[in-house]
């Protein structure tokens, strides 16, 4: 994982824990996944980058 990959994902990581008391309305969320998207010649790659689970 590359620095600004790790960045992003520990920014992101902190603004879920920071807002985690917040409402925002009401859904179920089990897990969270990050996908990473690189363009080919043949179309896009995807791939799970970071997941977070939650109990």
């Amino acid at each position: 994982m590359k620095g600004g990959e790790r960045m992003a994902m520990l920014e992101a990581e902190n603004f879920l824990e920071d807002n985690s008391g917040k409402e925002f309305g009401t859904f179920q969320c089990k897990e969270i996944k990050f996908i990473k998207s690189t363009l080919t010649e043949n179309g896009p790659v995807y791939e799970t980058i970071y997941t977070k689970e939650f109990a």
